[in-house]
């Protein structure tokens, strides 16, 4: 198990944006994306709001407050990191902003292991929820 913790602190390769969109989860069940196919296992909702700019400015705001640590910002992409709190696994966490489509895209994934056991999921939503409160 150490040994997993240690290998999750290493920069993964399946982060960044791709033809404009967050990269694909692959076959694990750790990972969600809006991104995902909408009747994929891994898809999970984008975040949609009137003023997408400002809730994307919220957004900014609200991960470090979260305890995610900012890996990138820049302009219309964030790749943070979260670390669970038992075994000290890091998670990536991306976003995009759509302003054309008034969207926040989503995808989370766990850097080691097979299943997240929902984590990420309930990662996604929870940030969802708190924005919609913004």
């Amino acid at each position: 198990m150490f040994w997993k913790a240690s290998k999750s602190h290493s920069t993964p390769a399946k982060v960044g944006l791709s033809n404009g969109q967050l990269k694909a989860c692959g076959s694990k069940p750790n990972c969600v994306s809006s991104s995902a196919d909408k009747n994929s296992k891994f898809y999970i909702a984008p975040f949609a709001a009137d003023n997408i700019e400002a809730a994307w400015d919220n957004l900014n705001i609200m991960l470090p407050d979260m305890g995610f640590k900012m890996a990138l910002n820049q302009d219309k992409y964030i790749h943070a990191t979260a670390q669970t709190s038992l075994l000290k696994f890091v998670d990536d966490i991306e976003f995009h902003l759509d302003t054309a489509n008034g969207l926040i895209h989503f995808r989370s994934q766990s850097r080691v292991g097979y299943s997240d056991m929902g984590a990420n999921r309930k990662r996604i939503e929870s940030i969802k929820n708190r924005l919609a409160q913004l």
